[in-house]
């Protein structure tokens, strides 16, 4: 039967207030318009009304859906509105499980969207289910490219108690992907899927972390000495500001096995033989123990002071970055500037030392021959 309604003909309802048999619903209203925010009801092409008791609950849903015509029994789904004051209501998807229909989905007046939750403080809040696992992480939210074997990122959660800190939040891809961070519409960072490398400035990172790409930085602007280091060359007695070419700053120490520094000559010019007096003035420079202000090593550290080198003459031995924190003190300071010594060039020094002596022994023994 095919249900039309037409003005001033009648329909009648059955005796429930229920109309069955009808497979076809077609609104015609002369008055509707176009949707504003600000349109009412009578605009709408078929509006859908409860009544409301005077506590402002409302009297049943507003939609149901069922799969039969048992009125009486608990529906498939439901779109219904919460009433959360006399002019506002949520708008609440809920799907039936075994026995009940409950909340799957609520919009807010806020405009906030809820997955499995009544509430939120946020635009969007999922809350977790154990019905989507993927061991003990509950696999909140899935996006899969439109492909026959496509890209699976996910956003997971322990399913744990926030209590214990190694229950992690994970975001990353569920697929055999690299992971890809970007801004501006270019990327700027990539985890490889294969290695669980990180490349920063490139998509083929060949170490555990490559970084591909200088930034410049200025420091020094004060004017005094500083050391200019590099791949390249070295300065011993330059005066500031200076703008370097870096790959990378770090504002506390380095813990390493090892380092290594590019010295093949074809990567290097202004190429100048060290005169062998040039570490004589070395061994005037003490030797401390010491430890660090703020640190909790328990063992003493061994080395010189940077400012004894620099008072010698051996600048190239330094490394300098900026340090707001550290005014100047003494003559042999530089203002806002931390200086480090580099002792793998002190061992260079050392070598040179050695070359010196070896020649003077073999002189002696020239002689005694």
């Amino acid at each position: 039967m095919l249900g039309i309604v037409s003005a001033s003909k009648a329909l009648i309802a059955e005796s429930s207030s229920a109309i069955s048999g009808m497979t076809k619903l077609i609104t015609q209203n002369s008055t509707a318009s176009n949707w504003l925010n600000n349109s009412v009801a009578s605009s709408y092409g078929l509006v859908v009304a409860s009544v409301v008791n005077t506590d402002t609950t409302q009297l049943g849903s507003c939609i149901a859906f069922q799969n039969n015509t048992a009125l009486n029994a608990v529906p498939d789904a439901a779109i219904t509105l919460n009433r959360i004051s006399s002019t506002q209501s949520d708008v609440v998807i809920c799907t039936r499980n075994s026995t009940t229909c409950n909340q799957a989905v609520r919009i807010t007046t806020d405009k906030a969207l809820c997955v499995n939750t009544n509430s939120t403080s946020s635009q969007m809040t999922v809350f977790g289910s154990q019905s989507f696992l993927d061991g003990s992480y509950e696999r909140m939210i899935t996006a899969k490219s439109d492909n026959v074997d496509p890209i699976i990122f996910d956003v997971q959660l322990h399913s744990g108690s926030e209590l214990t800190s190694t229950n992690a939040a994970i975001i990353g891809t569920f697929s055999n992907n690299d992971l890809g961070f970007q801004t501006g519409d270019s990327r700027k960072m990539t985890l490889k899927y294969s290695t669980g490398y990180l490349g920063i400035g490139t998509t083929s990172p060949s170490a555990p972390l490559s970084v591909s790409g200088t930034a410049s930085n200025t420091f020094n602007a004060g004017g005094a000495q500083y050391a200019l280091g590099g791949t390249r060359c070295y300065g011993t007695s330059l005066l500031g500001p200076v703008t370097v070419s870096v790959s990378a700053t770090f504002g506390g120490p380095i813990q390493c096995s090892s380092i290594y520094c590019t010295s093949d000559r074809r990567t290097k010019e202004n190429i100048v033989k060290l005169n062998d007096d040039y570490c004589d003035r070395l061994y005037e420079a003490d030797v401390y123990q010491y430890n660090y202000k703020g640190s909790d090593d328990t063992i003493p550290n061994i080395g010189f002071i940077a400012q004894d080198l620099h008072r010698l003459g051996y600048i190239s031995l330094l490394t300098l970055t900026e340090n707001q924190n550290l005014k100047k003190e003494s003559d042999d300071d530089i203002d806002l500037v931390q200086m480090n010594i580099d002792y793998s060039k002190v061992s260079v020094i050392n070598a040179t030392m050695i070359k010196k002596l070896m020649k003077r022994i073999e002189a002696l023994e020239a002689k005694l021959n």
